[in-house]
């Protein structure tokens, strides 16, 4: 007789289990050696019409022995419940043969769990405003969610104009933005400056993102339709919403040249023909116009960008010149309060002397002339000259070149000059009586200009470089203009 008995009752399809049996001699006489089978039966009753799957052999057997043998064997591929037993083959002079196969032990392959995709899935949605002036400027906003278990890579988020309760990525397309990588659950919010319709009427805005590898479900990557009303246009809007000046800093005495730009916005319906007028503030408090431009008529949300050359006026002290941009109210404009806008401005700065270089001829006396002139009227200012931290002289200036001869080393010089005064004046209309104002030159085998403005006390150092030069003939110095 058999007994029968497995590792494991429910092993996963193609997993390996040991089959064990256990083979009795009830009879009173010792048995012959004998041939054990395995099968695998679909129900209940093991006999030898099934599935044999393996063999072992038994040994002969005295009256009352046993002998236990094991098998690997292979869960089926499929799942479901199946049968194992064994029975052993008859020996000469059995007794009895109905019993030579075991009792079936059952085993249970489970359906195979399909491990999670960890996929991603992108949802949209979108919003916008519900009614809109034709051409107006609006933001259309758009949500991507990973709704996903997995990560979602980079993709596209497009923007939709439709003209039915449809969003596909067959309607017009008005925009685009980056959508970054996004895990599981994450969401990024993108928007996108539109311009409405020219014609009145109803539209349909969403926006669509473009779908990534191994996307669960593409059919959710379009938001739904939002309806929006486009009106005709209303009143004109005139509005400066931006202005510069180029450059930024400007010094005293310089050719004060700069370039104002101002962009010009008609945020309603059509305009007409105006004036754009800049303005500066002075330090003193003094408040001008500088310049002037012609802004043509403009159509509903239609923008202009006007630059212009402007020369700023003289001003008496360094300082800010802050700057305003005004716009003219067009007839039928409501809102007036918005047609000007003031940013930033000018500096003026104090003219401190820069650097300087002049070259003496080899062979020739290691000097230069270093002068000084007034460059407004003579207002009698007095300055005072160092040359490598030794006064040079200290003189007033006139509206011609005054020199003083100066021993100088190759390379670099130290050159100072400090505003002994700033006040006073010796001519009629001086309009730069509080200020100390002038030329600085070198002279040698060539000549090097600088320039200063500065209040009493002002003060600016720079550096004279001297080079030696190919021989020529040596300057004359000593002489004032």
């Amino acid at each position: 007789v058999v007994s029968p008995s497995v590792s494991d009752t429910q092993p996963a399809a193609g997993e390996a289990f040991t089959f064990s049996a256990t083979v009795r001699n009830l009879g009173d006489s010792a048995s012959a050696s004998s041939t054990l089978r395995y099968y695998r039966s679909l129900d209940a009753t093991i006999s030898t019409t099934d599935l044999q799957v393996s063999t072992d052999r038994v040994v002969g057997l005295v009256a009352s022995g046993s002998s236990g043998s094991s098998n690997a064997l292979t869960a089926p591929s499929e799942a479901g419940t199946y049968y194992y037993g064994a029975c052993v083959d008859g020996v000469p002079y059995e007794s009895n043969t109905a019993n030579n196969c075991s009792p079936a032990v059952s085993v249970t392959v489970p359906e195979q769990r399909v491990p999670e995709q960890r996929v991603p899935d992108l949802v949209v949605a979108a919003e916008n405003p519900s009614s809109l002036r034709v051409r107006q400027r609006f933001n259309l906003s758009a949500t991507v969610t990973n709704a996903g278990v997995g990560p979602a890579a980079a993709t596209t988020l497009r923007f939709y104009r439709s003209d039915d309760a449809s969003i596909t990525t067959s309607d017009v397309q008005e925009g685009t933005a980056a959508v970054e990588a996004l895990a599981a659950s994450d969401t990024v919010t993108l928007a996108e400056t539109l311009n409405a319709p020219s014609e009145p009427g109803t539209y349909h805005y969403g926006a669509c993102v473009d779908e990534v590898p191994d996307e669960s479900e593409t059919m959710n990557n379009c938001s739904t339709a939002i309806p929006v009303e486009v009106l005709p246009p209303g009143p004109p809007d005139l509005l400066v919403i931006d202005q510069d000046v180029e450059p930024r800093n400007i010094y005293f005495n310089e050719q004060r040249s700069v370039n104002m730009s101002a962009r010009v916005w008609n945020k309603g319906g059509s305009s007409a023909a105006t004036t754009l007028r800049h303005y500066l503030t002075y330090p003193n408090g003094a408040y001008r116009e500088v310049a002037t431009a012609n802004v043509p008529e403009l159509a509903a949300n239609e923008q202009i960008l006007i630059t212009q050359a402007v020369f700023v006026p003289d001003t008496d002290t360094a300082g800010r010149l802050a700057h305003k941009t005004c716009v003219d109210a067009v007839p039928g404009e409501t809102a007036t309060t918005n047609n000007c806008r003031a940013k930033g401005g000018i500096l003026v700065e104090g003219g401190r002397i820069q650097n300087i270089a002049v070259t003496v001829p080899e062979g020739c006396p290691l000097e230069a002339d270093i002068c000084v002139m007034d460059t407004k009227c003579e207002d009698g200012d007095i300055v005072r000259v160092s040359l490598n931290g030794t006064m040079l002289y200290e003189k007033e200036l006139f509206s011609y070149w005054s020199c003083e001869t100066a021993t100088v080393r190759l390379g670099n010089n130290q050159i100072e000059v400090y505003a002994v005064n700033g006040t006073g004046g010796k001519g009629e209309d001086c309009g730069h009586r509080n200020a100390n104002t002038g030329a600085l030159k070198a002279v040698a085998g060539n000549e090097a200009q600088t320039w200063w403005f500065y209040g009493a006390g002002g003060s600016s150092s720079a550096i004279l470089k001297v080079e030696s030069g190919s021989a020529g003939p040596c300057p004359e110095l000593g002489t004032e203009e």
